[in-house]
Order: C-alpha cells, then sequence, then structure tokens
C-alpha cells in the first residue's frame, strides 16, 4: 500500500493528545486532514469545552470521530453532554 492510499483510506480524523515538549506538558487537539497534522493547544475552562464542542460537531459532519482516551475522553464526553442539555 502506497502513502497516498493510506491516506485515502482515512482521510479525517480528530485526536484528543497528552503532548510534551522540553518546556511543557498540554493537551492538543490533531485533525489530520489526508496525511497533513495540524496541531493547536486545548484550552482549560470554558474555552476549551467550546473547542471540543466545535471540534465534535466538525467530526460528526465529517462522517468521523473524535479519538481520546482516559481524562481527555471524560472532558470530551462532559462538554458534549453539556452542549445536549
Amino acid at each position: 500500500m502506497s502513502q497516498l492510499e493510506m491516506f485515502i483510506e482515512e482521510p479525517f480524523s480528530i485526536l484528543l493528545k497528552n503532548m510534551e515538549t522540553a518546556t511543557r506538558r498540554y493537551d492538543a487537539i490533531v485533525m489530520v486532514v489526508s496525511g497533513l497534522h495540524f496541531t493547536c493547544d486545548l484550552h482549560a475552562g470554558p474555552g476549551g469545552d467550546r473547542q471540543l464542542r466545535i471540534i465534535s460537531k466538525l467530526a460528526e459532519r465529517a462522517g468521523s470521530e473524535v479519538r481520546a482516551h482516559g481524562a481527555l475522553l471524560s472532558r470530551l464526553e462532559a462538554a458534549t453532554a453539556e452542549a445536549a442539555a
């Protein structure tokens, strides 16, 4: 399988990840579009909850899902449940 075929197989995904650099640890949103990775910081508090609601809607419209685990999954579920209420 070529790299292009691999990218076409899953053209769009969103991941919530714990990231780390030499100077800091942070949570990030990683959006993958045809193999290109776009990353931004996931904010703390209400701003981050808004980001989570936005990416959840974006993934739904694209026929995908947001991948997360642990505390990030719990935070995603809480933010999307809050929007549904």
